[in-house]
């Protein structure tokens, strides 16, 4: 497929997403839904739902629900408070509830991934602590910032999808807080299209690489256009 500006790639990524299970939230309503408090990455009303959902097991309180919140909210803007949520986001908090009971707090369902909310938006606006950022592509999981794509037009010859990534490395540097959460981030211009995981490394020094498999599917489904392998393989919601 050609895409000949900016916003096709970003209009063709949303497209694809749709088709593999994504709801799609339009900026204005997205805004809305955060209740406009751009400081914070996470949709913390839908990750409120979530967690009653995901934990039904559990009798959660506003208290316990607030407690899990500022648990969420508070990592350090380093490679450990990455690791810190990662860990969280495999095997859950363990906390003691307002009811005196030990339980482990799931964020995401994964023995069950139907029991989570995938949402894809776009121009996602983040106030950060050295600036404000509006990331084009990005995905989330109950509410939480999981990946962020960034686009180019492939028919300007002075961009490609080298200016996404020093974008993005720009969006780490400015905005922190979001990097918390998000676990990877693609770059592309529609014609080449990089992954990698986000550890706040210097720009220049992260392991960038090509998606190769398109796995559920097959390349007979996607074809050889790399931006569509990374779709269905990496972004499948079984993969994700």
């Amino acid at each position: 497929m050609i895409y000949t500006e900016r916003s096709i790639v970003e209009g063709f990524i949303i497209q694809e997403l749709q088709k593999l299970g994504w709801k799609y939230i339009p900026p204005d309503e997205m805004r809305r839904r955060r209740n406009f408090e751009f400081d914070i990455p996470i949709v913390k009303e839908d990750l409120k739902r979530a967690l009653r959902r995901v934990n039904r097991d559990v009798e959660l309180t506003d208290r316990d629900i607030d407690h899990i919140l500022t648990r969420l909210t508070t990592f350090p803007r380093t490679i450990d408070g990455v690791k810190e949520f990662l860990d969280v986001l495999k095997n859950g908090i363990p906390m003691t509830l307002e009811s005196g009971e030990e339980k482990l707090i799931k964020i995401i369902d994964f023995d069950n991934p139907e029991n989570n909310e995938f949402v894809v938006t776009n121009q996602y606006k983040v106030e950060g602590t050295e600036g404000n950022i509006r990331a084009d592509v990005v995905l989330l999981i109950n509410g939480i910032p999981i990946v962020l794509i960034e686009c180019k037009s492939p028919t300007r010859e002075d961009v490609d999808w080298t200016h996404a990534y020093r974008q993005i490395k720009r969006y780490e540097r400015e905005a922190p807080d979001l990097f918390i959460y998000v676990q990877f981030s693609i770059a592309t211009d529609g014609i080449k299209t990089y992954y990698f995981p986000n550890s706040f490394r210097e720009e220049g020094k992260d392991f960038l690489s090509v998606w190769r498999d398109p796995y559920p599917f097959s390349k007979r489904d996607v074809g050889d256009d790399d931006l569509r392998t990374t779709i269905y393989g990496l972004l499948s919601k079984n993969n994700t």
